[in-house]
Parts: C-alpha cells; sequence; structure tokens
C-alpha cells in the first residue's frame, strides 16, 4: 500500500486515513486539526505497512473509508495500542 503524509510538522498526534478504493493523495486536500500529523494510506495492490511511520506518535486516531475499513482493521490488528479513537465510513468487515 501507499503511505504519504499530507500533513507532517512533527507532532505528537497523528490523523491515520485508510482511504477507499481508487483514492490518491489528490482527493483529500486538507489540514489537520491543530496538533496532528495526517498520514494517508490508499492503493492497496499491496498489503505491506510501514508501522515504523507510527513510531514517533503517542495518540493515533484512525479515520477508514470504504475499502479502507477492511484494510485498516486487517493492517492494524495487534497495533491497537495507541489508537484513541477509530472512526469507519461507509466500510465493510
Amino acid at each position: 500500500m501507499k503511505q504519504i503524509f499530507l500533513h507532517r510538522t512533527g507532532q505528537p498526534r497523528l490523523l491515520l486515513f485508510f482511504a477507499g478504493w481508487g483514492a490518491d493523495e489528490h482527493l483529500f486536500p486538507y489540514t489537520p486539526p491543530a496538533g496532528y500529523d495526517l498520514l494517508l494510506c490508499y492503493d492497496y495492490t499491496d498489503e505491506t505497512f510501514d508501522y515504523s511511520l507510527l513510531g514517533p506518535y503517542t495518540e493515533i486516531r484512525l479515520l477508514a473509508w470504504s475499502l479502507g475499513v477492511w484494510t485498516a482493521a486487517r493492517t492494524l490488528s495487534g497495533h491497537t495500542d495507541r489508537l484513541t479513537q477509530c472512526l469507519a465510513l461507509n466500510g465493510t468487515l
């Protein structure tokens, strides 16, 4: 999968967004709330996830949309210790 920071300024908290099928970084010209970096995951043709990108964050909020709901559940299983909030939109587990 592709992982790209849409906003990265060294904040202590992360908004982790698993996008839906066919989405890319151009669909989300979004600035996260103050105090958050924003990491977008998309293009799930390769299921490899770089967990080291989550390393510096003390709090992670997960937002998953469409196919991203299934992918996030599969990818983050066993890595939920810093997830403080999870929101699934229009997806299936």
